[in-house]
C-alpha cells in the first residue's frame, strides 16, 4: 500500500505573519490525518524553533536545517551535521572577514558576537529567542 504524505514549510503557509496557527491550517491538517495523510513540516529553521508547531498540530515528522534533520513519525531519517574541523574552518573564515555567525543544534542556538541588527530583525520575524552569546566560539 502506498503512504500518502503532505509536506508544508511554515513561515507564510502554516504560520501567518503574525506567527500564529490560523483555525483554517490546524482544521486541514487534521482533516489529513484524519484521511491517514501523513504531514510532514519542511523547513529551513532548527528544530527547536518548530516544537510549538508540532505540538500545537500533533506532529511527529519534520525535515529541518534545510534538509539536514529528518524524522518520520519520530524515527530520525537524516542528522547531517558539521564536523568539529569542518566546524573551525567555517568559524575562522567568518572571523577573518568579520561575519556573524550563528550556530544551531537541535537544542541550543549561539552567536559569535554580541547579537547585532541583521541577527535581531531575523530572530525577531521568525519570533524565536536571540541566540546567546558565546565568547568561546
Amino acid at each position: 500500500m502506498t503512504q500518502k504524505l503532505a509536506f508544508f514549510d511554515i513561515d507564510g503557509t502554516i504560520l501567518t505573519e503574525k506567527k500564529e496557527i490560523p483555525t483554517s491550517a490546524i482544521q486541514a491538517i487534521g482533516e489529513l490525518q484524519a484521511n491517514d495523510i501523513s504531514v510532514i513540516l519542511a523547513t529551513g529553521r532548527s528544530l527547536q524553533h518548530i516544537t510549538f508547531v508540532q505540538e500545537s498540530l500533533n506532529l511527529s515528522s519534520t525535515i529541518c536545517f534545510n534538509g539536514a534533520y529528518a524524522c518520520f513519525e519520530g524515527k530520525v531519517l537524516a542528522n547531517n551535521v558539521y564536523s568539529e574541523e569542518q566546524l573551525k574552518t567555517i568559524t575562522e573564515y567568518s572571523k577573518a572577514r568579520n561575519n556573524t555567525l550563528v550556530y544551531l543544534t537541535q537544542e541550543e542556538c549561539y552567536i559569535n558576537v554580541v547579537v547585532d541588527d541583521s541577527v535581531k530583525q531575523s530572530f525577531e520575524f521568525l519570533n524565536v529567542d536571540l541566540p546567546v552569546y558565546n565568547h568561546e566560539i
